[in-house]
């Protein structure tokens, strides 16, 4: 608890500095939403904890990455999660800005996490269809970018 407290704390005290919108990128990488055992083992926040960061925040809105198919399903369950456990917010799906990918950094520098990676219209459209699936989170991303390295 303490952890989620100095996160918080960070957060909110970064937040009251800037008036501006906080658009958080990132991934849903949690204990229950991360598909493969290592990765599960690395993931230290709780569902509640990336919600938070990327919605319940004041001015906090979602931009997530998505640099891979299960990224998308992921995202589109932290939304549901929204949706079913914080009725208090509007919309209560999660509304998200766009999507993040890192498909031209990884034209420029590839390494052995590329294999795979998604388009920024593949990211988007990734997402998109997620959040259709499912009539309590279905909303058009407004955006869509990519990561490239500098020169």
């Amino acid at each position: 608890m303490a952890l989620l407290s100095r996160r918080e704390s960070f957060l909110r005290a970064t937040l009251r500095l800037r008036r501006a919108r906080f658009w958080t990128t990132g991934t849903a990488k949690t204990v229950r939403m991360t598909p493969h055992r290592e990765a599960r083992r690395a993931a230290v926040w709780t569902i509640n904890d990336v919600w938070w960061k990327a919605y319940g925040a004041d001015r906090a809105f979602p931009f997530p990455e998505i640099y891979f198919p299960y990224m998308a399903d992921q995202w589109q369950r932290m939304s549901l999660y929204s949706y079913l456990n914080h009725p208090e917010y509007s919309p209560r799906y999660m509304d998200f800005q766009g999507t993040l990918s890192q498909y031209r950094a990884c034209q420029q520098v590839p390494d052995a996490t590329c294999p795979g990676t998604l388009t920024s219209y593949q990211a988007w459209q990734a997402l998109y269809d997620e959040l259709q699936a499912d009539s309590r989170t279905a909303m058009i991303p407004y955006f869509r970018s990519d990561i490239r390295q500098d020169p």
